[in-house]
């Protein structure tokens, strides 16, 4: 019986010192990497080798996403960001990036539904009341955009003037 508890007890000692999140972690640094240098081809080939091995590791998918959104692929990297979003609904990495695809396809009334649910869900977030901004401003919604501007210069300033510019001196 004491054996059996020691296994069980250095069982589960061994999952928390070494959690599946703290390792995919460590695996996904040399391809955050790839990514940081640009070589968004090279770390979509290695991604797709994880997800081919853990079809559930939700940071690879998005990080897969990203690198299509790179390589101007948004139509499939909206996919990928939905595949994660309805995994995980409230991964908001994935959101925001999907929200800029949109943008790119020149799909602004999606990106705009996915801001106005984060900014629904959490009025706070600066990031989330930014790109609600910018949808609503290439979409050529002036007004709402100004309205945005105004929200997100009380949440954070800095940002605020950022969209301003992008609002009126382009």
């Amino acid at each position: 019986m004491t054996i059996r508890l020691f296994w069980v007890i250095v069982l589960c000692l061994g999952m928390l010192s070494g959690s599946a999140d703290t390792v995919a972690a460590t695996d996904l640094a040399p391809i955050r990497q790839l990514i940081e240098r640009g070589k968004f081809t090279d770390a979509k080939d290695q991604l797709w080798e994880i997800i081919y091995k853990d079809d559930n590791d939700l940071e690879a998918r998005t990080l897969l996403a990203d690198c299509y959104r790179q390589l101007n692929r948004d139509e499939k990297a909206v996919e990928l960001y939905q595949e994660v979003i309805e995994r995980d609904p409230m991964h908001w990495e994935a959101r925001l990036n999907m929200g800029l695809s949109f943008i790119k396809l020149r799909r602004e009334p999606d990106a705009i539904a996915v801001y106005r649910t984060m900014v629904e869900e959490s009025p706070d977030n600066a990031k989330a009341q930014y790109y609600l901004g910018i949808a609503y401003n290439s979409n050529k919604d002036m007004t709402y955009a100004f309205e945005q501007y105004k929200i997100l210069k009380r949440i954070d300033p800095k940002l605020a003037k950022k969209l301003y510019d992008i609002i009126f001196l382009r």
